[in-house]
């Protein structure tokens, strides 16, 4: 395989990887029910080789994290893995240490390597933030905590953060204090 068919292969892996975190996302958040399911979850979860959680932990995680909508946490991390995982195996088949390979494909090998990386521990974050319910922080936290605990339930809550998108590529945000895209360098 020449240089320019690697660089191709390393070009594609980070496509597949952007285009399947931004698929799995946004199918993970757009399950209405919280820690539910959708056909769409379904289909993606059994793509990755994930099974789904059983109806007694879902109940069992809508109790204990209060979800205001979207997939579980416990799916989505599984699927997360999967896509990364295979990408990570697949970049690593590719021979970049070749003398004649310039020195920007090793780069862009290494980039790819280290944004896998990033990926499966900095999107559970994002995800969260985007599923789960604002926390009462601060100086009155364990108060007002103590106060609703014995408060029903409210079926839906606001979520502590948004899932921004980058308006280039169409991939979610990792990190709040991302100012560009991870995967293809637009400003956010």
């Amino acid at each position: 395989m020449g240089t320019t068919e690697r660089r191709k292969q390393v070009e594609y892996l980070h496509v597949t990887l952007r285009d399947g975190i931004t698929q799995i996302f946004d199918t993970a958040y757009g399950v209405d029910e919280p820690a539910g399911s959708s056909p769409e979850w379904d289909a993606l979860c059994a793509h990755y080789g994930v099974s789904p959680i059983s109806d007694v932990d879902r109940q069992g995680v809508r109790d204990h994290q209060r979800p205001t909508r979207g997939a579980t946490l416990i799916e989505f991390k599984e699927v997360v893995r999967s896509l990364c995982v295979w990408t990570r195996r697949e970049t690593r088949r590719v021979d970049v240490d070749i003398i004649d390979d310039p020195a920007d494909l090793r780069v862009l090998h290494e980039r790819l390597l280290r944004l896998v990386d990033r990926v499966q521990g900095e999107l559970d974050i994002a995800y969260r933030g985007a599923v789960l319910p604002a926390r009462v922080g601060g100086m009155f936290g364990n108060v007002l905590k103590h106060h609703d605990e014995n408060a029903p339930a409210k079926k839906w809550e606001k979520s502590s953060a948004v899932a921004f998108k980058c308006k280039n590529c169409g991939a979610p945000k990792l990190s709040k204090t991302d100012t560009e895209c991870p995967f293809c360098g637009s400003a956010l």
